[in-house]
C-alpha cells in the first residue's frame, strides 16, 4: 500500500492492523486527539489544509490538534491556521532525532490520527529504511494520513 501510495501522489488513509481505527459501529467519526507534525524542511500547507476539512467536514469542533515540532522552538515554522481554528491546535517543541522523537512523542500521548506531509523517498536513506511518514506509520501503532507535499 504504501509504494502505491508514494507513486500516486495523492493522500492515503493507512490503518495498521490490530488497530481500532477511529470510527465507532454507529459510523460516527471519533477523533478527541490529532498528532500533526511538522517540518522546516517540508511544505506542510498540503496537510494542513487536508486536516481542516476533515474537521470541517466531519464537524470536530472539539478535537485537541498537537503541532508537533521536532528542533528548537525558535525555529518552529510559521502554520498560517484559520483564526476561528486556532483554539485547537496547540504547539509542541522536543528536541532529539526527528523520527524516534515523533514515535516516542506518538506512543506517549496516544492521539487517535496522526497527520503528515511526506516528501516521499529523496535520499538513499528514504530508499533503504523508509521515509520519516513510513517509519512514524510502522512504529506509531495509530491510523496515519500521508498526504503528498507536492501533490499531483
Amino acid at each position: 500500500a504504501e509504494t502505491l501510495s508514494r507513486k500516486s501522489g495523492i493522500s492515503t488513509l493507512f490503518v495498521p492492523q490490530n488497530c481500532d481505527g477511529f470510527v465507532e459501529t454507529t459510523g460516527k467519526v471519533a477523533l478527541q486527539k490529532v498528532l500533526f507534525p511538522v517540518s522546516s524542511n517540508t511544505n506542510f500547507q498540503h496537510a494542513l489544509h487536508r486536516l481542516l476539512a476533515l474537521i470541517e467536514t466531519f464537524h470536530l469542533y472539539d478535537v485537541e490538534i498537537r503541532v508537533f515540532y521536532v528542533g528548537k522552538e525558535k525555529n518552529f515554522p510559521s502554520m498560517g491556521i484559520p483564526s476561528d481554528r486556532r483554539s485547537l491546535f496547540r504547539r509542541v517543541t522536543k528536541t532529539g532525532p526527528v523520527t524516534s522523537t515523533i514515535v516516542d512523542y506518538c506512543k506517549a500521548w496516544r492521539p487517535d490520527l496522526v497527520v503528515m506531509s511526506t516528501d516521499g523517498h529523496n535520499s538513499l536513506k528514504d530508499t533503504l529504511c523508509g521515509s520519516a511518514t513510513e517509519r512514524v506509520l510502522h512504529e506509531c501503532g495509530c491510523p496515519l494520513l500521508a498526504v503528498p507535499s507536492k501533490p499531483l
